[in-house]
């Protein structure tokens, strides 16, 4: 039989591929129930900063009676590697502040299947499952009961049981640092499944949709305290009961209320620092950079920072600044103190168009892309020319000449001048703008008549631009 928190937990992950949506705001304080309390007074977590999932213990589809009628649940995100302190308040059932009590921090909460792992500052936490390296060292929840073990104090898979005391005001505070590796994910021992954080979230308060299940052994976990040990999630193990049917008999955590933590392990942002650069094909090549950094949006130093090439013209590649080039062809850099690793983008010297450059933390699901738009400059090699007969009521057409560089645009003036000339690239003195006339071809009025007509084409790209001036035509007539 698995625990109300296990089975509600199931639910509230896998629908429609991702989670659930709670409330806009804040569930209702809970009365008082006559239950001693448990309540978290560190870190605050309100709206802003996290999601409140209380709604789902009174799910009618969900036995909700192993949890004291004032729970709450909150979710909220926790970075990769970071470091967590939790501070908790215990009241007796009158409200009255409990000093001296001893308290225990419950992590890896049995049946939640958590595969996070910590490690704590307590030497003394207690730990019902399976082997661990030492005393501190926290492993996964291995979601089921002993079997086999006799005794309740022994089948409560990997949940930890960290003993706390509290202090003259009533609290109780515990150290946890989050404990990964790159090879968690990358490279799980034989048989295991990945162990990887979860993508960055869009926000604090957005759900991360994903296809990650604390069955498949992503990194969310449920942490929160109790007066006991280890409490009975049931008054009887083994005990047949359901929601819908037989209600199952009250477990020790229905009679007190405390906040229930349920933590999701995210990894750092990544983000590059231009989506798109324009370059010179002639500059060969040109650094592109992006930035890690953590939850709340401080620059991460120390990441290592994979770097690939997705797709580039002619034969463009990424080449190392600081770091190393991988057989596979891409390049590991590690970032700075401002969180920035750079990568050299090398162009084709022949070959202009978009490189396109992929980067990956290392080790982590939070990836981004950044891309180099390989030009060269507009030049004019033969200059522009006017076609048609200068005479009014007549059309005039411009023949832009011919260019060199990457799909220049070209943009138009006709000019009326005083006296003929040849092509060049500066509209001579003695000529003025004639008003309106920007496309590339013009019509002549009256108003030219007895002068000469040129027309101005620049030629322009993200690099530059070029000017080409015809000559000008006969005398309008």
């Amino acid at each position: 039989m698995r625990s109300w928190f296990a089975i509600s937990l199931a639910s509230l992950i896998v629908v429609g591929g991702g989670i659930v949506s709670a409330p806009a705001s804040d569930a209702a304080t809970p009365v008082p129930t006559g239950n001693p309390s448990l309540r978290l007074v560190s870190p605050v977590l309100t709206n802003s900063n996290s999601i409140d999932y209380t709604f789902v213990r009174t799910d009618p589809g969900l036995d909700d009676n192993n949890y004291g009628k004032g729970t709450k649940i909150r979710m909220f995100y926790v970075g990769v590697g970071s470091t967590l302190t939790l501070t908790y308040e215990a009241r007796d059932s009158k409200g009255a502040l409990m000093k001296d009590a001893t308290v225990y921090l419950l992590v890896n909460k049995f049946a939640s299947c958590s595969a996070t792992k910590w490690i704590t500052t307590s030497l003394e936490s207690d730990y019902a499952g399976l082997d661990r390296p030492n005393q501190q060292h926290i492993v996964r929840d291995w979601c089921g009961f002993g079997d086999g073990v006799p005794g309740w104090e022994n089948f409560y898979g990997g949940e930890t049981s960290i003993p706390g005391v509290t202090d003259a005001n009533g609290r109780v505070t515990w150290t946890l640092t989050h404990d990964y590796t790159y090879n968690d994910c990358s490279n799980p021992p034989y048989g295991q499944l990945p162990l990887c954080p979860e993508p960055a979230p869009l926000s604090l308060t957005t759900p991360n949709f994903d296809t990650c299940t604390v069955a498949l052994g992503c990194m969310r976990g449920i942490i929160t305290a109790s007066f006991k040990k280890h409490p009975r999630p049931y008054a009887e193990r083994g005990v047949g009961c359901s929601p819908t049917t037989t209600p199952c008999p009250k477990g020790e955590e229905a009679f007190e209320d405390k906040d229930l933590l349920w933590v999701d392990i995210v990894d750092d942002s990544i983000a590059p620092a231009d989506d798109i650069q324009t370059v010179a094909l002639s500059a060969g090549e040109t650094p592109v950079r992006v930035q890690v950094t953590n939850l709340q949006g401080q620059p991460k130093s120390g990441v290592k920072v994979n770097f690939s090439l997705a797709s580039g013209p002619g034969d463009a590649d990424i080449d190392p600044v600081a770091g190393s080039r991988n057989s596979d062809g891409t390049v590991t850099e590690t970032t700075d103190e401002s969180g920035w690793a750079s990568v050299n983008a090398i162009a084709d010297y022949e070959a202009t168009g978009m490189q396109i450059i992929n980067a990956q933390v290392q080790g982590a699901n939070s990836a981004t892309r950044t891309a180099v738009r390989w030009l060269v400059a507009p030049t004019v090699t033969s200059s522009a020319a006017v076609t048609g007969t200068a005479k009014v009521g007549q059309k005039l057409v411009a023949v832009t000449g011919a260019w060199t560089g990457t799909s220049p645009k070209f943009g138009y003036q006709w000019f009326a001048c005083k006296a003929a000339g040849k092509a060049g690239q500066t509209v001579p003195t003695g000529c003025a703008a004639i008003k309106g006339a920007t496309k590339s071809a013009f019509v002549l009025t009256k108003s030219q008549k007895g002068q000469f007509v040129r027309v101005r084409v620049v030629g322009s790209n993200a690099l530059g631009s070029a000017t080409s001036v015809s000559a000008g035509t006969n005398k309008v007539g």
